[in-house]
């Protein structure tokens, strides 16, 4: 989430619930920024994580529709551990006609 950092620019969609701070509000703003300021970083993550929870939300009602040929299809992905992640990346892109990269190898040098 967002930090206090006056050398990088915000993004332009509200992603900070610090007043003024973006082109667009967030869904779920903060009661000020002296309270935001109080927050610890994890507390801020926690609010963060909720933030895009409810957008997730959000964009799903605003495509609920009684004619399932119009409603698009969302894909989630859920995973705790690298090869749970990798298995619903497949996973996703076989589900959209993709093809797979098989990463065999461990392309990190150091």
């Amino acid at each position: 989430p967002c930090m206090v950092d006056l050398d990088r620019p915000h993004p332009g969609c509200g992603m900070c619930p610090r007043s003024n701070e973006n082109l667009e509000g967030v869904n779920l703003p903060i009661e000020s920024d002296e309270l935001w300021d109080s927050f610890t970083s994890f507390q801020q993550f926690l609010w963060y994580t909720d933030e895009m929870e409810h957008r997730w939300h959000t964009l799903l009602r605003q495509f609920e529709t009684k004619d399932e040929s119009r409603r698009p299809e969302f894909y989630e992905i859920t995973w705790s551990h690298s090869e749970q992640f990798a298995k619903g990346m497949t996973n996703l892109q076989r589900s959209m006609g993709c093809s797979t990269l098989d990463h065999t190898a461990n392309h990190n040098s150091h």
